[in-house]
């Protein structure tokens, strides 16, 4: 209607077309949604990450040293620290800003690393846009991490998913076959991983710390090293 919205990055909105012809109206063409990460959201709690996980995997593994995480260990952070970073980004930056995928994918593999958990930082594409997000292998299947999709799709963070449902199939959702959604290019490791000097980066060393000072002092001595 001539009106111009502020465009959420990857968010295509849904339209339906026809074509005339010399027999008239074609049908109506079938309706791509953008529910990428249906039953792959808000994984802050045992039973939604337990639902989830995986016996085994088809996807090629990332050509990395394979650190196998134990499950329990994660569940641990996600219901903890994970869920108090992602209640802090939730409250403090726009997830429509661009860029904060790179901060907070830096924040999140430093604190794993913190939490005794092995994962990385991997910059790559999440269907045609540049994307960073974290890759990490629990009990010997890797899983996509995604504390920014509400870049794409809102209301869905933290995604967590296999790496074998890296793919869209016709109706938009993630399956096991079909148009590639994350695209692997880059890989960091934790050590790899800081946030820069600027000022901007403040608001998530700050996020970092606050986390920090809520959780580390709570892990059992034998997980601390």
């Amino acid at each position: 209607n001539g009106k111009r919205i502020k465009r959420i990055k990857g968010y295509h909105h849904r339209i339906v077309v026809s074509a005339v012809g010399e027999t008239g109206e074609s049908a109506p063409s079938n309706e791509i949604d953008n529910k990428y990460f249906e039953n792959f959201s808000n994984v802050l709690s045992r039973k939604a990450i337990e639902r989830i996980l995986a016996p085994r995997q088809g996807e090629p593994f990332l050509p990395v040293d394979r650190v196998i995480n134990p499950k329990e260990k994660f569940i641990k952070f996600m219901e903890g620290p994970g869920r108090k970073f992602h209640d802090l980004y939730k409250n403090t930056i726009d997830p429509r800003s661009v860029g904060g995928c790179a901060p907070v994918s830096t924040v999140l593999v430093n604190l794993l690393a913190q939490w005794g958990l092995t994962a990385y930082r991997v910059e790559g594409v999440f269907i045609e846009e540049y994307h960073i997000f974290i890759v990490i292998n629990i009990e010997g299947v890797e899983y996509v991490l995604d504390f920014t999709a509400d870049q794409f799709v809102p209301g869905v963070t933290p995604a967590f998913f296999p790496r074998d449902y890296c793919h869209l199939n016709p109706k938009g959702r993630l399956s096991l076959l079909g148009k590639p959604v994350y695209q692997i290019q880059k890989i960091y490791t934790a050590d790899q991983s800081s946030l820069s000097d600027k000022p901007e980066a403040g608001v998530y060393r700050d996020m970092y710390e606050k986390v920090l000072k809520s959780y580390l002092k709570l892990k059992p001595k034998s997980e601390e090293n």
